[in-house]
């Protein structure tokens, strides 16, 4: 089993693709092989936007949040 917990790549993208793009298509191909999983914890209506940013800060997200168009 395979997990990755906060992840960020921002600046180190900007700086350095080389070496991100690399490990950021690795990181999709996990995903595609269902060999990584992408833990999805709630999912908001774009409308409940402002809710959805309350949930984030409110520091209750165990996993991604959705919004739904």
């Amino acid at each position: 089993n395979a997990s990755i917990t906060g992840v960020f790549l921002g600046i180190e993208m900007a700086f350095n693709p080389q070496r991100t793009h690399p490990l950021i298509g690795s990181l999709l191909q996990r995903i595609a092989d269902q060999k990584l999983s992408v833990v999805l914890d709630k999912k908001f209506p774009l409308s409940q936007a402002s809710e959805a940013h309350r949930y984030i800060e409110s520091r209750q997200a165990f996993g991604r949040v959705l919004l739904i168009p």
